[in-house]
């Protein structure tokens, strides 16, 4: 997920003394963190679009007709960055949790599908997900209600698991830049949907991952790779003729040839079941057992390609003051903007 943005040039600068430093501890007050030996991390927000860098903006720019259920809701992150969601119904789009972090508004606020107003008024956010944490990534999920039905036609949600080796379409109104080893510039997207391609590589816990791949070494015509101003964004894959949605972009590495980044993965049994089970009782389902959530150790977001840490899970909540805050998972309903 990503939970701040800092200074571009200063926040670079950082990352690259404590990197070599081998740091243990980053200040808090900078945004910025250190997981204990491993290399320092750069939390982002959201998810734009990173795309080959020897292709240009305009190759990627789509016109959001082509995408009516999806949609993007301003202002729920710091700093204004957006985040989108994905119709599955008339009355329920799947995000990410941690658009809703506590520092961020919440419910009830409007948005836009397909040219028509609307109201979200509630965010059913996953009792597994940890704002403290930031993680993890497999419980980064949300569903928005809304608060009357809408016509435009819903995506159905992949229920197959055959996901790895399959292409992908993702779409975003973020950031965007070239790959290389800068990140872009803070809301330099324009408001401009932009849509690329990626191939699924592995399944790790409850997430989908796929690399930048660099045009030496077989990348997509539209190679891409989600970067800050979308999180919860849709992954699309095609089946039947039709697309379905697969997964909800979280959290990652960026911005360079190799990166990794991750989807949570809409066809597993956890994710289908919590989501019916939250959308059939108008409220975020209780977890008897987080840990079943946690096998992706939190969030990698950063830009440090050799931070990799996907086994030491943050099944925690958002409780900073508890000893062990997996104790209250099961009575917890964690859900936003009741009205």
């Amino acid at each position: 997920s990503r939970q701040d943005v800092l200074d571009q040039g200063l926040s670079q600068a950082l990352v690259s003394v404590f990197r070599l430093s081998g740091c243990t501890q980053l200040p808090v007050a900078m945004g910025m963190l250190c997981v204990l030996s491993t290399a320092c991390l750069l939390i982002r927000i959201g998810e734009g679009i990173i795309i080959r860098s020897d292709k240009v903006d305009s190759d990627y720019r789509v016109d959001a007709s082509a995408y009516p259920a999806v949609f993007s809701y301003p202002n729920t992150v710091k700093r204004g960055v957006n985040c989108a969601a994905t119709l599955v119904d008339s009355a329920h789009a799947i995000t990410a949790a941690h658009c809703f972090d506590p520092d961020s508004p919440q419910p009830p606020f409007p948005v836009t599908i397909q040219g028509k107003k609307f109201v979200v008024k509630k965010a059913l956010v996953h009792p597994c997900f940890s704002f403290d944490e930031d993680g993890p990534n497999s419980a980064d999920l949300a569903v928005l209600v809304l608060s009357k039905d809408s016509s435009t036609v819903p995506i159905p949600v992949y229920d197959s698991t055959d996901e790895v080796g399959k292409t992908f379409t993702f779409v975003g109104w973020g950031d965007t830049g070239p790959a290389g080893s800068s990140t872009p510039a803070e809301k330099n997207g324009g408001g401009i949907l932009r849509r690329a391609q990626n191939v699924f590589t592995a399944v790790e816990g409850n997430t989908l991952k796929y690399v930048m791949d660099a045009p030496k070494d077989g990348a997509l015509e539209h190679e891409g790779m989600g970067w800050s101003g979308d999180s919860g964004g849709p992954a699309f894959i095609e089946s039947d003729g039709k697309l379905h949605i697969a997964g909800v972009n979280s959290g990652g590495e960026c911005c360079e040839y190799g990166s990794t980044d991750q989807f949570v993965r809409l066809s597993s049994e956890l994710s289908q079941d919590w989501i019916e089970a939250s959308i059939d009782a108008n409220s975020a389902q209780s977890v008897k057992d987080c840990s079943a959530w946690g096998s992706t150790g939190g969030h990698p977001d950063d830009d440090h390609p050799d931070d990799d840490h996907p086994d030491d899970g943050h099944p925690d909540d958002d409780h900073p003051d508890d000893d062990d805050p997996d104790d209250h998972h099961d009575a917890r309903l964690f859900e936003l903007g009741m009205i």
